[in-house]
């Protein structure tokens, strides 16, 4: 069940696009693929937790 997207060393999934992350995440779709990305990568820095919680509204989503 993996999206078809190019996957880095470091995501498993895809992280979202800047220009995504620069706007509030309303759809259902960008919801659920933000639930699948955070669900399947396991953070294994800090740098990357502290990097995307600045990019995406944690409250809206309680992540």
């Amino acid at each position: 069940l993996t999206p078809q997207v190019p996957s880095g060393p470091e995501a498993p999934l895809k992280a979202p696009r800047k220009e995504q992350s620069e706007r509030i995440w309303h759809t259902k779709k960008e919801k659920k693929e933000l639930e699948a990305y955070f669900r399947f990568c396991k953070f294994p820095t800090h740098k990357q937790c502290v990097e995307l919680g600045q990019r995406i509204d944690l409250k809206e989503y309680q992540i």
